[in-house]
């Protein structure tokens, strides 16, 4: 099996919010690389375009760039029916669009921290909807994967970020709702929750960040490299998880194809023919209903992959 062929997305159509820089940036430049073709959205147009232009010449393919205020409903719109326009169709809405800042609580301005709240959150709803709108529309399934952060589940210390970490926060609630609330049109939700990022908005105050860093095992922070893959792998249509056994091999992701059970039977994740398959879930489980068990299927080949190791 080509590993790669795994995570490919050739004929995918969408948008990536926040995508002139940064974590948006990378997540972009892998989206192009396993085949896709989208929109850049970012509030910085010349920035948006320049990328744009350069990807699309690097990779021959069809990149466009759209400026856009997540927080604004409207621009919102015409957003998602400029890609529509251009490319038929939405398949992924990747919202990863985020600012900070740094005011203390006793002294921040209701309109900072109210700001915070309506990119990071509101920005992230609007666009969500805005895709499921289209998907729901065309009846087709899609994914949709939203920027989270680790600030969602602790306390930035000494910067002083409550706006930050109540939206981030927010953001995965949310992300939970719009899971379960789209899962009958075929539509995934998911968010991704990131450490420490070297971004070019981070850097600026690195020498804050250093008692972080030393908390951190490899003591260094991340790169927007480190988790461009996350979002490849969340963006394929028919994976619902992934299944690792310790001190085994197996370690294979899962997926379910509810209107052809069978389909990966004798399929790489790539759909094309592979004699060992991916392992796949029973099309009558619903991973949304809370049960202990799922079925899951999988060969036991004579090579020693799949579930070999546990009939040995």
């Amino acid at each position: 099996m080509d590993i790669m062929k795994q995570f490919r997305l050739d004929g995918k159509k969408g948008f990536i919010t926040g995508a002139a820089q940064g974590i948006g940036k990378a997540i972009a430049e892998a989206f192009i690389q396993a085949g896709a073709e989208f929109t850049i959205v970012d509030v910085n147009e010349e920035k948006a375009q320049a990328v744009a232009q350069a990807f699309s010449e690097q990779y021959g393919r069809h990149i466009t760039a759209f400026r856009c205020d997540v927080s604004d409903p409207q621009q919102v719109a015409q957003m998602a029916e400029m890609v529509v326009q251009t490319y038929g169709t939405i398949d992924f809405a990747i919202n990863n669009v985020g600012i900070v800042n740094f005011f203390p609580v006793e002294s921040v301005r209701p309109e900072d921290w109210k700001r915070v709240i309506d990119v990071n959150l509101f920005g992230t709803f609007v666009c969500a909807q805005a895709a499921a709108k289209v998907m729901i529309a065309q009846n087709k399934p899609g994914t949709i994967v939203n920027m989270a952060s680790m600030s969602a589940r602790i306390i930035n210390t000494p910067q002083t970020t409550s706006s930050y970490c109540t939206s981030k926060a927010a953001v995965v609630h949310l992300t939970r709702s719009l899971a379960v609330e789209l899962a009958k049109y075929n539509i995934r939700v998911n968010c991704v929750s990131t450490g420490i990022v070297a971004t070019e908005v981070v850097t600026d105050w690195c020498d804050e960040l250093q008692g972080w860093i030393d908390r951190t095992p490899q003591k260094r922070m991340g790169t927007p490299e480190d988790i461009a893959g996350a979002y490849l792998y969340l963006a394929n249509d028919d994976i619902i998880g992934w299944v690792t056994i310790e001190d085994t091999n197996i370690d294979y992701p899962v997926i379910q194809t509810q209107d052809d059970p069978e389909f990966y039977l004798h399929r790489g994740f790539d759909k094309e023919y592979a004699a060992s398959g991916v392992p796949f879930m029973d099309a009558v489980s619903d991973i949304f209903v809370p049960t202990s068990n799922f079925l899951i299927y999988g060969h036991n080949m004579k090579n020693g992959t799949m579930f070999h190791e546990l009939l040995e």
